[in-house]
């Protein structure tokens, strides 16, 4: 019985944040849904942007690095080439990715995969969107992510490219793992914005599948958009106009320039 009750209680759970969820997406109002409520979905929707983004770079910056491109590995010869054949050069590369900065005044400098893999994986972890033992279970994984990050790193270091792709790939999985509980949890539909989608095993999928290929276009824009976005007002404010429909403005106001000059009344 009281497992039973336990399972209901999950359900409920899981109706509540994919009905709020499929509010937000649709524009629907949630204004019958309790203060706490609101802030779980709010707290989870910026987590799963920036989990999927994480999965972005790790699938399309990362991974190229740890499995060089085909047409490069056909053309190297590491017997001669050393260090600098493509299937060692970015391990060099990696290792300086991991590499934890100097401390700043204000505390801990993190690194790029600490501050856009490890830090979201661990505050969905830790925060309430999820019951205790869904949230016990979550850091279990980030812990084992975390572990995995540094054994890759000091594979990269010592430059053993074996152990750096089997680190790697462990990594994946374990972050696969994550997102597969997650969406369990939610309920959420492979459509919705909010739902993590694990990442493939295999560079085939990636290079040949439509959904992978039209998801790189798009971070590979968004990268665009953000270097020149950092010295730019002009590409801060017109993204679209400048990298096309794929680009998302920093000031969304931009984008939408022709429906705020409409004269007021218009449609």
């Amino acid at each position: 019985a009281q497992s039973a009750a336990a399972e209901g209680a999950v359900d409920r759970r899981r109706a509540v944040l994919a009905s709020l969820l499929a509010g937000s997406a649709s524009g629907a109002s949630t204004a019958r849904a309790f203060e706490s409520e609101e802030n779980r979905q709010a707290a989870y929707l910026n987590k799963a942007v920036q989990l999927n983004a994480a999965a972005d770079w790790y699938l399309f910056d990362l991974r190229p690095l740890v499995y060089p491109p085909q047409a490069l590995v056909d053309r190297s010869d590491c017997e001669k080439m050393g260090d600098a054949c493509p299937e060692k050069a970015g391990l060099s590369v990696i290792s300086e990715l991991y590499r934890r900065p100097p401390m700043v005044r204000g505390g801990p400098n993190l690194s790029k995969p600490e501050r856009d893999l490890i830090t979201p994986l661990k505050t969905l972890a830790t925060s309430a969107v999820f019951d205790p033992d869904m949230s016990d279970d979550l850091q279990g994984l980030v812990s084992d992510f975390e572990l995995c990050s540094a054994k890759l790193e000091s594979a990269a270091r010592k430059g053993d490219l074996i152990e750096a792709r089997k680190q790697y790939d462990t990594g994946r999985e374990q972050m696969n793992k994550y997102f597969t509980q997650v969406n369990s949890a939610t309920g959420l539909p492979e459509n919705s914005e909010a739902f993590l989608k694990p990442m493939p095993s295999d560079g085939e999928t990636l290079e040949n599948d439509k959904y992978w290929q039209r998801r790189e276009t798009k971070y590979l824009v968004k990268k665009k958009v953000d270097a020149i976005s950092k010295g730019s007002k002009t590409a801060r404010f017109y993204a679209k106009s400048i990298f096309g429909e794929d680009a998302v403005s920093w000031d969304p106001r931009g984008d939408r320039v022709d429906e705020f000059m409409k004269p007021a009344g218009t449609q």
